[in-house]
């Protein structure tokens, strides 16, 4: 499980230009404007591909560590 998280961490920092930030979204300044935007969906077979999962797991992680990459 470890090495699937660390896999999906790696895509998103190589491709972090491909994804939206929630303040490119909305201009309303939230504690969340620096996560990366996921979108909402009714598909949970799209939920269970790279880029849902891989937003979803990189917005959990520590704000403090997230410069760091």
């Amino acid at each position: 499980m470890s090495q699937y998280i660390l896999s999906l961490m790696m895509f998103i920092i190589k491709n972090k230009n491909q994804f939206m930030v929630n303040s490119d979204v909305h201009s309303i300044n939230t504690r969340q404007h620096t996560n990366l935007h996921q979108p909402t969906l009714n598909l949970a077979g799209y939920q269970q591909e790279i880029y849902y999962s891989g937003v979803r797991v990189y917005n959990n992680i520590p704000s403090q560590i997230k410069p760091l990459s």
